[in-house]
């Protein structure tokens, strides 16, 4: 009988040295995101800016589909309040008081936010590869729980960006010929994008759930 042979191929194998880079480059993600929603917090409560980040001082206001790609001649109702020269009808807030510094970077805070708890459960994640089995409930919870956090944010971030834009335009732009909230839904667009890879998370989720109490049970029979 001829000895059994292997057949070569690829086989990765996760090594400490890689589980240390990616909680470094995790930590550096989590430090860079932490940092610039500090900045837009500071923004929003004191009006200081670093460099710039974290302020946002602008937003578009929606024109009905028929409308022409061009800005419309409107008289706005404020006098801090101008209109950039874009393609696109944009309102440039000059001196935003504390809300509408608010309502300007909201959206950009939920994600940041979001990005925050799932860079942090990833980190969880990884770390445990260093301290033995990866595969245990608390991480098929993780899993789920950046699924959640995923999805959530694909519904809120945009659903925030609409409301605080009808905020923004109210008592500004004459409501005559504007869209009050618009919300696209595209197979390219960000919303249906962060659905779609919270749904295959959540699924995976649930298969690294059912391997682990498959695991255990055999276990607990040997």
């Amino acid at each position: 009988m001829s000895p059994r042979t292997r057949t070569p191929g690829f086989r990765f194998r996760w090594s400490r040295t890689d589980s240390v880079v990616m909680q470094v480059v995790l930590g550096l993600g989590l430090a860079l995101v932490g940092a610039t929603t500090a900045l837009s917090l500071l923004w929003v409560t004191t009006g200081l800016s670093v460099g710039g980040v974290g302020r946002s001082d602008r937003v578009t206001v929606q024109q009905p589909m028929e409308a022409p790609d061009t800005v419309p001649d409107v008289e706005l109702s404020v006098d801090d309040v101008t209109i950039a020269a874009e393609p696109t009808m944009t309102l440039v807030f000059e001196d935003p008081s504390t809300v509408e510094r608010l309502m300007l970077v909201l959206p950009a805070l939920l994600g940041q936010a979001a990005a925050l708890a799932v860079l942090y459960l990833v980190l969880r994640v990884i770390r445990s590869q260093g301290k033995g089995d990866p595969f245990v409930p608390a991480n098929a919870r993780r899993v789920h729980t950046i699924a959640f956090t995923i999805i959530l944010a694909s519904i809120l971030v945009p659903t925030a960006r609409g409301l605080a834009g009808l905020f923004l335009q109210d008592g500004v732009v004459p409501a005559e010929g504007m869209v009050l909230v618009a919300f696209e839904l595209t197979l390219g667009s960000a919303p249906l994008v962060g659905l779609l890879a919270g749904l295959v998370l959540a699924a995976l989720a649930e298969v690294f759930r059912r391997g682990t109490w498959m695991r255990d049970d055999v276990d607990g029979l040997v």
